[in-house]
């Protein structure tokens, strides 16, 4: 793993126990849970933005 992934992950870890704020501190589970779901909603504003610039219907007539 380069340093750069490194880094971007110790920074979406202290991330999520930041935002998760439990008394108690978070698990791993639950600070992955929230890794995934960041990754899963900036997947789905890429899909957002393809739609909106018709990208879709490009890729569909020369695929196909």
């Amino acid at each position: 793993m380069s340093y750069f992934h490194c880094c971007r992950l110790d920074n979406l870890i202290l991330e999520a126990i930041t935002n998760l704020k439990e008394p108690g501190g978070s698990n791993k589970t639950t600070i992955a849970t929230y890794i995934e779901s960041l990754a899963f909603s900036d997947i789905m504003s890429s899909v957002d933005l393809l739609k909106s610039k018709n990208v879709f219907e490009d890729l569909k007539w020369n695929c196909g």
